[in-house]
């Protein structure tokens, strides 16, 4: 396992009357929505439209199935969609480096200890990134986490 997905955020999932409606992660760069399709949908089927701060997704000639306000905002130009064995993914490129979105989707927000580990998770990312030799995975922080987006000066695009 590379150093890179020692310190990968945790899966999150959004559960509506006791079933999954969507899972996602995030990165220092993009946020993944994963959702499972119904059996027999292809791509060609698929609605998907991504906009800066709103993600649409349904079957084409019927009502979406997520219409929901981004958790932050994405650049559309570098976000993408594949659809693989029945699980259609969704890769959201932040707009700005670092972020911490707190839900993928406003109103799905993280409870408290899920947002601290993501806003660890980050930071550690944050470090792998830009110290490629070292391994971060056992790493711990002692007190309050920086923001990963802000600390020395932020983080640039290569």
């Amino acid at each position: 396992m590379a150093a890179a997905e020692k310190v990968a955020s945790a899966m999150h999932e959004f559960r509506h009357q006791g079933r999954v409606v969507y899972r996602w992660r995030q990165t220092v760069e993009e946020v993944e929505v994963f959702l499972d399709t119904p059996p027999g949908v292809r791509a060609a089927h698929l609605d998907v439209s991504i906009k800066p701060r709103h993600l649409t997704i349904g079957i084409k000639g019927n009502p979406p199935y997520l219409d929901h306000e981004l958790g932050g905002q994405v650049n559309v130009s570098e976000s993408t969609w594949t659809l693989d064995g029945g699980c259609l993914t969704v890769e959201l490129s932040k707009v700005q480096l670092g972020v911490l979105w707190p839900a993928a989707f406003q109103g799905h927000q993280l409870d408290g200890a899920d947002l601290e580990a993501d806003k660890k998770s980050l930071m550690l990312q944050r470090f792998q990134m830009e110290n490629p030799g070292m391994d971060f995975s056992g790493a711990a922080f002692n007190g309050e986490v920086p923001d990963s987006a802000t600390f020395m000066g932020g983080m640039r695009r290569s």
